[in-house]
């Protein structure tokens, strides 16, 4: 058999359209009255596609139109295109069944010496057959690569049975055919491989295996048939540190996958990520719906496995606290030796699970009640930093570089009430930055106070002195405002009144902090009035404006151009009233 041709992609490649419709269609007889005129190895179109890979791209195709091809030039069975691609390459793709056997046959039918005169041009040591069927594009994909991603049942079959021991290893993406068929789903497939073939390879990219792509696929068939007809697999870390039960714990698989990879391999329950994270870690920060079964089935198995930490010196219930899993936090508590072990250990800071949730600054009532119910949890530990549990809730929510909303306050008189009693500090001792916090406030609630009642003042003066005046001449409508049926003045009169209440509301709420000891009803009557007041002047802005547009209406550019001056200071109204929502405005602490 003569040696392939590499036919280096010219731009003037090309081929007549009369040989082109005639390769697709398989008219032989167009290319034996011409044999003496063509040379069919330098029949090309610009891709450098033969009239071979022409047919094996046709929806039908002639089995005798290849085999006399073949037998005119031999030289095309294995010529590439200017992808790397042989005609076996294409007819493996698009599945044609009779032209991969045809392309087979013709290998194998070639004399001793053309196989020789083969081996010898391309070096290598293998029958043509082989050889054809390990050749790889340019992407490094052999025939199987592409039988099997476009799912060529027939067409896999063929080629596995004439090469069952050869281990196709991963192409440019780092796919294996295996990992194809895994991840694309292909049960079918997937069990072909592994019965037919001796030793498939099993890498895919991103350093994952074809059992991180069983997992990712949530395929417990899959999974199980893997760990029956592969080695090794259970231990192997992706490029990320993560083994396949590191995926079954991330993502909601079901619990039976867990089971099967225990069972095959229960040590990979203590295997850490690039992190230092054990799968038991992981499903504890995760929160699909199946994480309590898949802790529970770890937890049953390998106990033990709850004490390892991560590189943080993190432990299990660190990470249940961490995405506020109360499900996870149950589980330990119910296991009485787990628990007390967990409950009191503390990380490279010197958090514990308990210190930890208030550094964070967000958790569960349910998970907060039960800490704090929980006899044998030191409420009173201390971190390295010298702070204990109501230190941290305090900086959390303090008044340094924080916004401190009405949830956030919500959350500060929830909370409390229980570690006063729980805890049982002395307020003034625990809140540092209370008494400085307090001081600031007595300058700001001042400037409020006079705003507050300048508005409440103005407002009423206003409510008196109507745009456009009264009626003055006698009968049922006297005293009556003139402009009472336009819609601009009726929203001044509402807008007005409603700047007018919360001017007032806020001198009342004022006062009322006034008489009040407690130093957290105080802030929260301060704040509150802050708002009320903020509110207020946007809406005086707005009884301005629609005043204004009510007495100018008839010179209507003059109104209009007011109102979009108006708009523009209630835009920047708003601008900077998202900016003091901040407390620092008011509370800076040195």
């Amino acid at each position: 058999m003569a040696s392939p041709s590499n036919v280096a992609v010219e731009k003037n490649n090309r081929m007549e359209a009369s040989v082109y419709w005639a390769a697709e269609k398989g008219e032989i007889q167009v290319f034996m009255e011409k044999i003496n005129e063509l040379h069919l190895d330098q029949l090309l179109t610009p891709d450098n596609n033969t009239i071979l890979h022409v047919h094996a791209r046709a929806s039908t195709t002639d089995k005798i139109f290849v085999r006399e091809i073949l037998n005119m030039c031999p030289p095309l069975l294995l010529q590439t295109n200017a992808k790397g691609e042989t005609p076996l390459h294409v007819a493996a793709r698009y599945g044609h069944v009779r032209i991969v056997k045809a392309l087979i046959k013709h290998a194998k039918s070639s004399d001793r010496q053309q196989i020789r005169d083969l081996e010898s041009a391309m070096g290598r040591d293998s029958e043509a057959t082989k050889q054809m069927l390990r050749m790889r594009n340019k992407e490094k994909d052999t025939a199987l690569h592409e039988a099997v991603r476009f799912r060529r049942l027939e067409v896999v079959r063929i080629l596995i049975k004439e090469d069952p021991h050869y281990s196709y290893s991963a192409n440019e993406e780092g796919e294996t055919p295996l990992y194809i068929a895994v991840e694309g789903r292909y049960r079918v497939l997937v069990d072909d491989i592994l019965d037919k073939c001796s030793s498939p390879a099993s890498t895919g990219p991103n350093g994952r295996t074809v059992l991180h792509a069983a997992i990712m696929a949530r395929d417990k068939g899959m999974t199980r048939k893997l760990l029956e007809k592969t080695e090794n697999l259970t231990r192997k870390a992706d490029d990320c540190g993560y083994i396949p039960l590191h995926y079954a714990a991330l993502l909601p698989v079901h619990v039976d996958i867990v089971k099967l990879l225990l069972e095959k391999d229960v040590s990979s329950a203590y295997v850490q990520n690039g992190i230092g994270m054990t799968a038991l870690h992981i499903a504890a920060n995760s929160s699909h719906v199946g994480c309590r079964e898949v802790m529970k089935e770890i937890i049953l198995r390998c106990p033990d496995s709850c004490e390892v930490v991560d590189h943080e010196g993190q432990n299990f219930l660190h990470f249940a606290v961490r995405s506020s899993t109360y499900e996870a936090l149950q589980l330990i508590l119910n296991h009485s030796s787990l628990g007390n072990y967990l409950l009191n250990a503390k990380d490279n800071a010197g958090n514990t699970p308990f210190l930890w949730m208030a550094a964070n600054s967000h958790w569960k009532e349910s998970i907060l009640n039960a800490f704090l119910s929980h006899p044998h949890v030191n409420k009173m530990a201390f971190n390295k930093e010298k702070k204990n549990f109501l230190d941290m809730v305090t900086y959390s929510y303090g008044f340094k570089k924080k916004f401190i909303t009405g949830e956030r306050m919500k959350n500060k008189y929830g909370i409390r009430p229980h570690l006063r009693t729980a805890i049982g500090e002395d307020d003034e001792e625990s809140h540092r930055y209370l008494p400085r916090f307090l001081k600031v406030m007595e300058k700001s609630k001042e400037i409020i106070l006079v705003v507050a009642t300048l508005i409440a003042t103005v407002t009423f003066t206003a409510g008196f002195t109507l745009p456009g005046g009264y009626q003055s001449s006698k009968g049922p409508l006297q005293g009556a405002a003139i402009l009472r049926g336009n819609a601009a003045f009726q929203a001044f009169v509402i807008t007005d009144t409603v700047a007018l209440g919360l001017s007032i509301s806020a001198v009342l709420i004022n006062l009322i902090m006034r008489t009040s000891d407690d130093k957290w009803k105080i802030i929260g009557c301060h704040v509150m009035s802050w708002y009320l007041t903020v509110l207020a002047l946007v809406f005086m802005l707005i009884a301005f404006i629609t005043g204004t547009y009510a007495v100018l209406a008839p010179s209507l550019l003059l109104a209009i151009a007011t109102c979009v001056v108006g708009l523009l200071f209630l835009c920047l109204s708003f601008f900077w009233t998202r900016i003091v929502r901040s407390l620092d405005r008011f509370f800076i602490y040195v």
